[in-house]
């Protein structure tokens, strides 16, 4: 799987934090907004792009209801102690499994690919992968335009109240 590395973004996160607590809010303030607005890019041409089974089927005598892994792709931010600011898009299984019995945690096998007991290969159906390669340049282009609307609204709340 590929990640975006930006290089400047740690040293930019820690100008953003240096601000004044109602601009650099704990919430992740212009820099989390802006990641979170393009890694929504991704994640809803992922949606799109996500297979569907064509109708409804059961497994162990439960119905399934299809788009299960449409629904269940998500962008969220990961609080991880060596990343300043990560959002992940990918399948979240806990909500769809709340709703219908069943989690999607074989959306990996989909994205890649697997060999059947069988022993026939099933070929990737890659939606993640592909998203990301569509919609880089577009996610790109939204978090600098987000990021850049979000340092001026900061610096006008800062000279607002000088």
């Amino acid at each position: 799987m590929e990640k975006i590395v930006v290089q400047g973004l740690s040293e930019l996160a820690e100008a953003l934090k240096a601000l004044p607590a109602e601009i650099a809010s704990r919430n992740g303030g212009p820099l989390a907004r802006a990641l979170a607005k393009s890694a929504r890019v991704i994640r809803n041409r992922a949606q799109q792009l996500a297979p569907s089974a064509p109708q409804a089927y059961k497994v162990d005598g439960v119905m399934i209801q299809p788009g299960r892994l449409k629904e269940s792709i998500r962008a969220v931010r990961a609080r991880k102690p060596d990343a300043t600011e990560q959002y992940v898009v990918k399948p979240f299984s806990k909500q769809i499994r709340k709703k219908y019995g069943f989690g999607v945690n074989y959306w990996h096998l989909v994205e890649f690919g697997f060999t059947h007991e069988s022993g026939e290969f099933i070929g990737p159906r890659s939606f993640l992968s592909a998203a990301y390669e569509s919609e880089k340049t577009n996610a790109l282009d939204v978090f600098k335009k987000s990021l850049g609307e979000g340092i001026e609204r900061a610096r006008k709340k800062i000279y607002k109240k000088k």
